[in-house]
This record gives structure tokens, C-alpha cells and sequence, in this order.
């Protein structure tokens, strides 16, 4: 079996030593199909006994062992040393990302909970079917299959901590907790069911950007932002008027009525009166050329954009 040695580059931190993190590099000799966290452990076994990591099953099903492996978070248990670094050169390991450092590759993750009980993840239950005890209560293949892949989730939290949206944005619950929230709404047995939406702008349904890095970075292939997008959709229909959902309404209209994006109604459909705090950036743009004028013209096969706006409706309705 063939061997390399290879260099590891770990986050290193003890909060009774240390005023800020550093890294330590160890050198690593790797056989075959090593993961990092084989390698981690012949660090800890073999060279510093007080590296601190998390790992419990080493088998990719109970999230444990997450950590950034060159700059992304992944299982440790699941990625293979050798292919990092064909790739990078070396290996990087460093606590996730989003949430308090506790010591070495070991974060706090209460905050990624907290963030998860925001949105209620459980089964409200309905009393007076909950009385029947002569009845099952089941789900049909079909109703099963829609919320079937968020239940594979193992709230490893790799989705929290690559997410952009929540460094800048420290409301947003995110992924991992809209995508819970989904299963459930989707859930014929859920009292709470589309009613559970109402409250969910307030904790960042409109935040995510869409960066697809929730998807990319799933150990389970879950795709939060799939349930994201979904939740976002019946807000839509069932009313929003937030300034996300106005977004959405204004580019709608504007693809719809010109067969392009007119970025200047979609700005002040958008954002409303909040328009007037830019209001001498705009006026500077305007002087300078550089504003998009609110009155475009149609593209020419404007009629066939129209054509396929109806036929989706029509489609959406049956």
C-alpha cells in the first residue's frame, strides 16, 4: 500500500494558554484511504495528546466530526487526506465557521440550535386526531416523498457554518432550520402546517442569497435551499407583502411586461420610501448617466415571454 507524508495544518486554541488562535503543523504519513480524521487522530495518539477535535461514530451518520478542511466545512471521518492534498498542496483544518470557538477544532453549537428551536422543528399535534387511538395516522408514498430527503439530516451543522448569509446577517436562522421547518409545513399531520409561514420572514426567510453552498457542503445531500426556495414560494401565494416578497413581485412584472429586468422599478418597487435615504446617490447617478431609466421598452418578441407567463400559470392551476 502505497504512503506519502503530508503536511497538516491545524487551528490551534486553548483559552487558559492563549490569547488568540494559531496553527501548529504536523506532518502526517498517510496510507491509502486515509481520512483527515484517521489522520487527526495519529496526531493526537502520536504527537500532541492535547489536540481537541469531536468524533464519535467515524461513519458519516452522526455529524460529529465537522470542521473546515481548506476553507470548507466537511466530515472529517469522509474526507480523504490524500485527495486534499493532491488538491491544495496540504491540509487546513479549522473549526467551523458562524459559531464560538471553544477550544482547538471544537466550536460551541449552541447558537446553531438555538437558531434550529426558532422555527419549532417538531410535529404540533392535532388533539382530536391524537384522541383517535383506532386510527393510524400515516402518510401516503406521495406525501412521504415530498419531506423524505430533509429528513435525512444529521445536524451536523456544515450548512450554518459555510453559510454567507448568516455572517452578515446574524437573524437568519438558517438552512438547516428552514429546511425543518418545511418538512413540517409539508406534513399533512402538522396542525401548524402552511399557518407555520407566517412568522418565518421575521427569522430571515428572505435572507439567503441562494449561494447553493448548503447544498454543495450537505454530508446527506439534504439541499436546504431547495426547501428554501420552496417555503419562499408559498409565502408568495399566501400573501407577503415584505420588502423579499416585493422583490420577487417586481421582477416578476418587470420580466413579464418588458421581457427583461428593469433594475430601476425593481429597486423602487422594492425598497419603497426607503428609496429617499439614497436619494442623493441617485440623483449623482442620473447626472453621471448611470441610472437605469424606469421606462424600457419592450424586447420585440415580447408577446412569446407573455405566452410562456401564461401557459405556467395555467399549468400552476391545474
Amino acid at each position: 500500500m502505497k504512503s506519502q507524508e503530508i503536511t497538516f495544518r491545524v487551528l490551534r486554541f486553548s483559552p487558559e494558554t492563549d490569547k488568540k488562535p494559531h496553527y501548529d503543523t504536523f506532518k502526517v504519513e498517510v496510507k491509502g484511504r486515509m481520512t483527515v480524521l484517521d489522520a487527526l487522530e495519529n496526531i493526537k495518539h502520536e504527537q500532541d495528546a492535547s489536540l481537541s477535535f469531536r468524533r464519535s461514530c467515524r461513519s458519516g451518520i452522526c455529524g460529529s466530526c465537522a470542521m473546515k478542511i481548506n476553507d470548507l466545512t466537511k466530515l472529517a471521518c469522509k474526507t480523504r487526506a490524500a485527495v486534499e492534498a493532491s488538491k491544495h498542496g496540504e491540509v487546513l483544518v479549522e473549526p467551523m465557521s458562524n459559531m464560538p470557538l471553544i477550544r482547538d477544532l471544537i466550536v460551541d453549537m449552541g447558537e446553531f440550535w438555538r437558531e434550529v428551536d426558532r422555527g419549532k422543528p417538531w410535529l404540533i399535534v392535532d388533539e382530536k386526531q391524537a384522541a383517535d387511538l383506532t386510527k393510524e395516522n400515516l402518510l401516503t408514498k406521495e406525501q412521504l416523498q415530498i419531506s423524505s430527503k430533509l429528513a435525512d439530516c444529521i445536524m451536523c451543522g456544515a450548512c450554518f457554518s459555510d453559510c454567507v448569509s448568516r455572517v452578515f446577517d446574524k437573524n437568519f436562522n438558517g438552512p438547516a432550520s428552514l429546511a425543518k421547518i418545511h418538512r413540517f409545513v409539508a406534513d399533512p399531520r402538522d396542525k401548524g402546517g402552511v399557518g407555520r409561514i407566517e412568522g418565518l420572514v421575521t427569522i430571515g426567510l428572505w435572507s439567503c442569497t441562494h449561494c447553493y453552498f448548503c447544498w454543495s457542503q450537505c454530508p446527506r445531500d439534504v439541499r436546504p435551499v431547495v426547501a428554501i426556495s420552496a417555503l419562499r414560494a408559498l409565502s408568495f401565494d399566501i400573501g407577503d407583502k415584505s420588502q423579499g416578497a416585493r422583490h420577487v413581485a417586481a421582477f416578476i412584472d418587470s420580466v413579464r411586461s418588458s421581457g427583461m429586468l428593469n433594475e430601476a422599478t425593481l429597486y423602487l418597487r422594492t425598497m419603497r420610501w426607503n428609496t429617499l435615504r439614497d436619494f442623493d446617490l441617485i440623483l449623482r447617478m442620473t447626472v453621471k448617466g448611470k441610472a437605469p431609466s424606469p421606462f424600457g421598452r419592450p424586447i420585440p418578441k415580447i408577446t412569446e415571454v407573455r405566452a410562456l407567463y401564461r401557459l405556467a400559470h395555467e399549468v400552476k392551476q391545474k
